[in-house]
């Protein structure tokens, strides 16, 4: 997204939408430490566009740091269904995080060795998750599934691998 893409997104959002921006926004510049941010409102008043507003200017820092490849995913922009993801122009949670359809979410099933390695290779730069819709993700999703496979690609006992978390209701 262009320069001026990005600031007419900021340009869009009223002045409590902007100032949770800012807040978000500082929390991805100066914590060192994971953490966790929820954002909620009734349907139809602009989360969607605030997190989107919220990506591109998290990719735009993160892509600006010295000795990061640009190349490498810092952000995953999720959602739990192909709608809400499309919305968002985002990923589901199921094909991001290689969490198979048919599973049942109750039970963690760990990549093999070697689809671990390529999931690492992929996302091992991961800082943070954007969800929307979090109100569509069930328990098992969330505290097994997505928790679980965070810490297996970042090799970490820390919740959710050490990566910090962003949720719109």
């Amino acid at each position: 997204m262009q320069d001026d893409e990005s600031r007419g997104l900021l340009q869009m959002l009223n002045r409590k939408q902007r100032e949770f921006f800012y807040h978000a926004l500082h929390l991805i510049k100066t914590f060192d430490k994971p953490f966790y941010a929820f954002l909620s409102g009734a349907g139809g008043v602009g989360k969607s566009h605030l997190i989107k507003s919220v990506y591109q200017a998290a990719l735009k820092y993160y892509n600006a740091q010295a000795g990061e490849d640009f190349r490498r995913v810092h952000i995953l922009l999720l959602a739990p269904t192909g709608k809400a993801a499309y919305i968002i122009k985002g990923n589901t949670i199921h094909s991001a995080l290689t969490v198979p359809a048919s599973q049942s979410l109750k039970n963690y099933k760990p990549l093999d060795s070697g689809r671990l390695n390529t999931f690492r290779c992929k996302l091992g730069a991961l800082k943070l998750i954007l969800l929307d819709e979090i109100s569509m993700v069930g328990n098992s999703m969330f505290t097994v599934q997505l928790n679980n496979r965070l810490k297996d690609l970042k090799g970490s006992k820390e919740d959710f691998g050490g990566v910090s978390n962003h949720y719109t209701w």
